[in-house]
């Protein structure tokens, strides 16, 4: 992936270092799914130094109060996740492990990353739930 702008606006990350995205596709052009459960892809990355690391997402399904990317993310001790729209349970899972959650509209993974660094992202409202993720959620 592109990130012509890894050094630009570093310092606005201020003690978010480490950041996550559930991505629909890797590489140039890279996408954040609108499923967050679903991603195919985890992309990672650190801040400070501007590595990033893609991986798999080898439980792409939700159900039963699990959600594939928020293990992913809890498991490797970020610190914010960048989505489009998540479940309730994913939410409070990630909100209970300290995880700060921000809302994006953006799709390019370069955009929101960008928005991210210069401090441009609101934080995960309820109004972003989305009720059918299949991640344990009810109405």
């Amino acid at each position: 992936m592109n990130t012509e702008f890894q050094e630009e606006g570093k310092e606005h990350c201020g003690s978010l270092v480490r950041v996550g995205f559930p991505l629909e596709n890797g590489g140039d052009g890279s996408r954040i799914s609108s499923d967050f459960g679903t991603a195919a892809i985890i992309l990672l990355v650190d801040c400070e130094s501007g590595e990033e690391a893609m991986i798999g997402n080898e439980s792409p399904h939700c159900g039963e109060g699990h959600c594939g990317p928020t293990d992913v993310f809890v498991s490797f001790g970020l610190d914010a996740v960048v989505c489009r729209g998540l479940g309730r349970a994913a939410l409070q899972r990630l909100e209970n492990s300290e995880i700060q959650v921000f809302y994006t509209e953006e799709e390019s993974v370069e955009k929101a990353l960008k928005k991210f660094r210069h401090g441009n992202l609101a934080p995960f409202d309820k109004e972003f739930i989305v009720e059918s993720c299949g991640c344990g959620d009810s109405p």
